[in-house]
């Protein structure tokens, strides 16, 4: 019992810090992805979305 125990802990620590890493990256690529369908350019200096001036 105390193996399945440990097993568990293991995998739900596994599980939380690959989801820890997964979201930030998912989020970023979602705004890179937004910016982009509303034609405009995704500047990676500042991280934040370029429309050109008419």
């Amino acid at each position: 019992m105390r193996m399945r125990r440990g097993i568990a802990i293991t995998l739900t620590l596994v599980v939380v810090l690959l989801l820890a890493v997964a979201i930030p990256y998912g989020v970023r690529e979602l705004r890179i992805d937004g910016c982009l369908d509303a034609s405009g350019a995704w500047d990676e200096h500042t991280a934040r979305c370029v429309f050109a001036k008419p």
